[in-house]
């Protein structure tokens, strides 16, 4: 697998500048950033974001000093009240990332014989956190992606166990692909179980579409995007990928808050996010509000052309929505590690190279996120790479 990633030079990457979404590589190459998860281009809006994180830093100084069950600031509470009110939650509860997230809150909220199940397609660190709750006694058992008779099969073999968890990623990182989240949610509801969504990719990109002119909505998260209530959802997002602050929360009702206050590791035991993090997304969130809708229809714009260059040479991808994750299959990993290549050396384009392993065997890809930094002239440079290779690739 190292050595996979290696040979095909899209992989640790060492950026000495960077210009918007073209970047210096170590060797003074220009390179186009399609490996970007800073899909609204949030990372690089530092005139717009930066007083806010330095008010932050004046204001409370450079660093908390002291894990979260020991004692907050006014603004962390503050942030968590606003998140709350932005994605219709009771409450939320910021932690450091989404890793610790998922390490804190999964084991906390499970014991010995309580259930724990994995779709087989979520993201590792919902693996991590479950395998910690299976060391507490926990069983732990997972299906095959999106298959959902398999899940209720699931369910129903251990529907007396006492708490039942569901772990799933509302936007698969891979695909771009949404979760079947109102079919599962109903599936839960039958047997009693609690869903456990990690929104990374979605919060930020995807919400409440009644008062948006976009098609992805206002940014409060795939539950609001799907119009679904949170009776039996456990939500977390990462701010990364959209509000370009390192930083997650989770959203929570006030007395599950207190239970995992008491009980989630990470918050008892480690760091939390630094004050000009919590600026950094109080603006984010301001800036989300202000050019949300025009940054969107730009990226949704660039999204179609770019599906629409490469189906037409006859490639396949994963995309059926329209959110800006394209991942053209390439199910030849030899053939696809000699293009991730060629598409770094001799046509500057940085993107994901997903071979086996990392993908099953048939359906290994080229990942590209599509951001507001991007620009129409740089995906016609991806679709130019394509069509020259397009037979070597398509044989």
């Amino acid at each position: 697998m190292f050595k996979l990633l290696n040979e095909s030079s899209q992989y640790d990457v060492t950026i000495s500048k960077s210009r918007n979404r073209v970047f210096i590589d170590k060797n003074g190459k220009e390179i186009i950033d399609f490996a970007s998860g800073n899909y609204l281009g949030f990372d690089k809006r530092q005139e717009e974001l930066l007083p806010s994180a330095i008010q932050a830093v004046k204001d409370y100084g450079l660093h908390t000093g002291r894990a979260r069950l020991t004692g907050h600031y006014g603004l962390c509470l503050e942030l968590e009240a606003r998140l709350a009110r932005f994605i219709q939650a009771e409450d939320a509860l910021i932690v450091t990332n989404t890793f610790l997230g998922s390490i804190g809150i999964i084991p906390a909220l499970l014991e010995e014989n309580d259930l724990v199940i994995m779709d087989k397609a979520a993201h590792a660190i919902m693996f991590h956190g479950a395998q910690l709750a299976r060391d507490k006694g926990a069983i732990l058992k997972s299906y095959p992606h999106d298959d959902l008779d398999q899940l209720e099969t699931l369910l129903k073999s251990h529907q007396h166990a006492r708490h039942k968890l569901i772990c799933l990623d509302g936007v698969y990182s891979i695909t771009g692909n949404y979760v079947r989240l109102a079919e599962i949610q109903a599936i839960a509801h039958k047997y009693n179980a609690i869903l456990f969504v990690d929104d990374a990719h979605g919060f930020g990109m995807l919400g409440n579409t009644d008062k948006s002119q976009n098609p992805y909505g206002d940014g409060s998260g795939i539950v609001n995007y799907l119009d679904l209530s949170y009776d039996n959802i456990l939500y977390i997002a990462g701010t990364a990928k959209n509000m370009g602050c390192a930083m997650a929360f989770a959203g929570v009702s006030k007395k599950l808050k207190n239970t995992l206050l008491a009980f989630s590791k990470p918050l008892d035991y480690s760091q939390q996010p630094i004050p000009f993090a919590f600026g950094l997304l109080n603006a984010g969130l301001d800036l989300l509000a202000q050019e949300g809708d025009v940054l969107k229809i730009k990226i949704h714009r660039m999204v179609q052309e770019l599906l629409a260059g490469l189906a037409q040479l006859g490639f396949e991808t994963f995309c059926q929505n329209g959110f800006p994750i394209v991942s053209v299959k390439i199910p030849n990993t030899e053939m696809l590690t000699t293009f991730s290549k060629i598409l770094y050396s001799d046509y500057g384009l940085f993107v994901t190279s997903c071979p086996y392993p990392t993908m099953p065997k048939g359906s290994e890809c080229i990942r590209m996120t599509i951001t507001a930094m991007n620009e129409p002239w740089q995906l016609k440079k991806i679709i130019q790479a394509f069509s020259d290779y397009k037979e070597e690739i398509l044989l």
